[in-house]
């Protein structure tokens, strides 16, 4: 989880000292750097606070009827986080997607999204 920013300084090294994404993706290098800042925001107040409850309460339940139950605050964070457009940053635009590189993609799955 992104509840360190060490973390998140490594990151940014790897993408942009050495990596120099910004440069080869010819992209403004403090736009990439608020995607990440609200990957690790989501990651810390969303996802995060669900980890104790998910450790306490069975993750999914299949019930018989063919019902699926999460832990308390599963489907919210799931759906915020499909709101929020995590799913599709990697699509291409015309898709509906953002078109993010697949580098940054990576970043965005370390921080716990």
């Amino acid at each position: 989880m992104a509840e360190h920013p060490m973390q998140l300084r490594d990151l940014r090294f790897a993408l942009f000292e050495h990596l120099d994404i910004a440069r080869a993706l010819e992209a403004d290098r403090e736009q990439l750097d608020l995607i990440l800042d609200a990957a690790a925001k989501f990651s810390r107040d969303v996802l995060a606070p669900l980890n104790p409850k998910g450790d306490e309460e069975a993750a999914v339940v299949r019930h018989d009827d063919g019902r699926v139950t999460t832990a308390p605050g599963y489907k919210d964070a799931y759906d915020r986080y499909r709101e929020d457009g995590w799913p599709t940053m990697a699509a291409p635009p015309e898709d509906g997607g953002q078109g993010l590189p697949q580098a940054l993609i990576t970043a965005i799955d370390e921080l716990g999204i």
